[in-house]
């Protein structure tokens, strides 16, 4: 394994141990990132399930698919949320 190169000014320096660092960066960040993903997934199904629930026939209509229904339904969920906390 060759170290890497560090140019610090007009020297060149040879540092081995920060592969090692960057390595441990660079897995802890992968992981980080499949577990998020995994959540992400998670959470768009149950939204599917939940939007393809409450409004199918929004879901069923041509260039309709879950986001843009989802964006649809946000606000009047919203409103429907405000005006149970207000009674």
């Amino acid at each position: 394994m060759s170290p890497i190169l560090l140019g610090i000014g007009s020297t060149t320096v040879h540092c081995p141990p920060v592969r090692s660092k960057l390595g441990i960066v660079w897995r802890s960040l992968a992981r980080r990132w499949l577990a998020l993903q995994a959540e992400i997934d998670g959470l768009d199904s149950h939204l599917t399930a939940v939007v393809t629930d409450v409004a199918p026939e929004l879901v069923a209509l041509p260039g309709v698919g879950i986001d843009t229904a989802r964006q649809l339904l946000t606000p009047t969920f919203t409103d429907f949320l405000a005006a149970l906390r207000t009674t």
